[in-house]
C-alpha cells in the first residue's frame, strides 16, 4: 500500500505543459449559461492537468514528426 501511495503522490505532483482552451464558438455559447460555464472551466482544468493526455499528445507529435522526416 505504501508503494501505491508513493506512486499516487508522484503522479499528483507532475505538472503538464499542455493547455486546453475553448473554441470561439464554444465561448459564445457559454456566455448564456453560468452552470455550463463553470462545468466547462473544471473540464478544461482537468484536461490541462492530465498527464496521460499530455503523453498521448507527445506520442502523436512524435508520429507526425517521424512521418515528415522519413
Amino acid at each position: 500500500n505504501q508503494l501505491w501511495n508513493d506512486f499516487e503522490s508522484k503522479m499528483n505532483a507532475l505538472k503538464t505543459t499542455i493547455t486546453a482552451r475553448n473554441t470561439s464558438s464554444t465561448n459564445e455559447i457559454l456566455q448564456y449559461n453560468d452552470d455550463d460555464k463553470n462545468a466547462n472551466t473544471l473540464i478544461l482544468k482537468d484536461i490541462s492537468a492530465d498527464v496521460y493526455i499530455e503523453e498521448a499528445y507527445m506520442i502523436l507529435l512524435d508520429l507526425l514528426n517521424s512521418k515528415t522526416t522519413n
